[in-house]
């Protein structure tokens, strides 16, 4: 047996005895795992198996969601996502605004240069101004609906200025008047350049739509016809064959001197055209007839 030079030991002593410290590598059970340790080998068959989530079931068919487009209502889930609903209606009901929808902001009314609705007025303006409908004057000539009357223009949007249109015909013998629906109207006076007219004439013509009114049955045949008037200037209210002596007709024949009262018909002595004045004339010239 030799000897290590090195450390004047034994060489094959040194080989042959272990160091006592360290196990017995033929005892160790690999097979035995450290008690202390996880059992990684072997998972818990226990435990629970994780479903992959439902999106079906965050937003389940029919119920209100938000499609995010402020441009639709009613939005709704459909198969698990949200469908988008009807399209909102942003018609602000204002002719003078331009009506469009945004997806993130929503209606907008931008103000339009339109024309709005007619106010009916023909010396307006209707223009849309800043989105507000409005009616400025406007100028040029205009009618006030009226066919007795002529030459109007609008005036600080008003329809003005307008003449009483004349209707006379240059006929002595028709009545002309005006009508504020039909217009001008020429009426034959009963009698005229012919046979001399009657009471019924001068009463249709003249005393029942002008004199019955106020004075009643005071101008009837009778109580007019031959009757002293109780007036020293004139003898009769109706002279027959004598007009100028005639107070009934002095009271509206303004050519005719009158001391008395005021022309007739009271408030309106124009509408006794010149025609009724001939007409009466006529009548009491003739005789005044029944």
């Amino acid at each position: 047996m030799g000897t290590d030079a090195a450390t004047g030991t034994d060489a094959a002593a040194d080989v042959a005895a272990p160091d006592a410290a360290a196990p017995d590598a033929a005892v160790v059970d690999s097979a035995a795992p450290d008690a202390a340790g996880p059992d990684v080998a072997a998972p818990d068959a226990a435990a629970p198996d994780v479903p992959a989530p439902d999106v079906a079931a965050a937003c389940p068919d029919g119920a209100p969601c938000n499609d995010g487009n402020a441009c639709t209502a009613s939005d709704h889930c459909v198969g698990g996502a949200c469908a988008a609903g009807s399209p909102i209606v942003c018609n602000d009901g204002n002719p003078c605004t331009a009506d469009s929808c945004d997806a993130k902001l929503g209606c907008a009314h931008a103000p339009a240069t339109a024309t709005c609705p007619d106010d009916g007025n023909p010396c307006t303006a209707d223009v849309c101004a800043a989105g507000t409908c409005s009616h400025p004057p406007a100028s040029g000539a205009c009618t006030d609906n009226n066919p007795c009357t002529t030459g109007e223009a609008c005036a600080g949007g008003a329809c003005t200025g307008g003449k009483a249109l004349s209707c006379d015909d240059a006929n002595a013998c028709t009545s002309d008047s005006c009508d504020a629906k039909a217009g001008c109207v020429h009426t034959a006076i009963s009698g005229c350049g012919g046979a001399a007219p009657t009471y019924a004439d001068v009463n249709s013509q003249i005393i029942t739509p002008m004199c019955v009114q106020c004075h009643g049955n005071q101008l009837a045949y009778a109580a007019i016809y031959n009757v002293p008037s109780g007036d020293a200037t004139y003898t009769k209210f109706v002279d027959p064959g004598k007009p100028n002596n005639s107070a009934i007709l002095m009271a509206i024949d303004p050519s005719l001197p009158l001391s008395w009262g005021g022309r007739m018909p009271k408030g309106n002595p124009g509408a006794m055209t010149a025609p009724l004045v001939q007409l009466m004339r006529d009548w009491i010239q003739g005789g005044a007839l029944p």
